[in-house]
């Protein structure tokens, strides 16, 4: 979206990445699971405004929840997080 010299940006992703069934024994207990290291839910929603002889100023803001750790065992998790950017400049 962008208005004037504003310009907003926004997205999501949903990511349902799971283990599906391999037909060997020892895979049986993850089947179903999800995949680790991949954050099922994923955001960011930016900002940037342009203002007078070129100065600017912008904002941005990611987030991603709880990430599993183990294959085989749901309760181990990296916690969900978020990360504010925020910057500006002046024209030289």
């Amino acid at each position: 979206l962008q208005a004037g010299r504003a310009r907003v940006r926004a997205a999501y992703t949903w990511t349902d990445a799971r283990f599906v069934r391999s037909g060997t024994a020892d895979s049986a207990a993850v089947d179903g699971n999800r995949v680790p290291g991949i954050a099922p839910h994923r955001g960011a929603v930016s900002l940037w405004v342009e203002g007078w002889r070129g100065a600017f100023a912008a904002a941005e803001v990611r987030a991603q929840s709880a990430t599993r750790v183990s294959d085989r065992d749901a309760a181990l998790r990296s916690p969900g997080h978020a990360l504010l950017d925020v910057r500006g400049g002046l024209p030289a």
